[in-house]
């Protein structure tokens, strides 16, 4: 079965035209603040706490089979 959206501890990339990097996701809450564990296409906004700084208009690609270099 073919399972399609993000959860916690998955890992991710983050791009923007300045900047990019990669993080593990440790917490989405949604817009009314409520914790969530997965988020699924189409239900809504998700807020994920990033690793670094945030720009308008950024993506955020799911990875798979990857592994996370994390700073020193």
């Amino acid at each position: 079965m073919l399972e399609m959206g993000m959860e916690l501890g998955d890992e991710v990339e983050y791009l923007s035209p300045h900047e990019q990097y990669k993080f593990k996701i440790n917490a989405m809450e949604t817009t009314t603040g409520n914790s969530i564990s997965v988020a699924h296409g189409g239900n809504g906004t998700v807020w994920v706490q990033a690793d670094g700084s945030v720009e308008p208009f950024a993506l955020l690609s799911l990875l798979k089979n990857t592994t996370t270099n994390t700073p020193a």
